[in-house]
């Protein structure tokens, strides 16, 4: 049986990432930064500049 509760719970964490991405950037977020934003181990604290950062998933 499908746990609903686990999933929306997936759900609500990655739109709290996405949050904090868009308040980060200043910005709507690509794709590609919602799927970084959403793995990244620390999304408020990750240091990022654009052609200089790299990042642990």
């Amino acid at each position: 049986m499908i746990q609903v509760a686990a999933i929306r719970k997936l759900y609500e964490a990655q739109a709290a990432r996405h949050a904090i991405g868009r308040r980060r950037l200043g910005r709507p977020l690509t794709l590609g930064e919602k799927i970084l934003f959403s793995h990244l181990a620390d999304p408020e604290g990750a240091e990022f500049d654009r052609r200089k950062s790299s990042c642990s998933l």
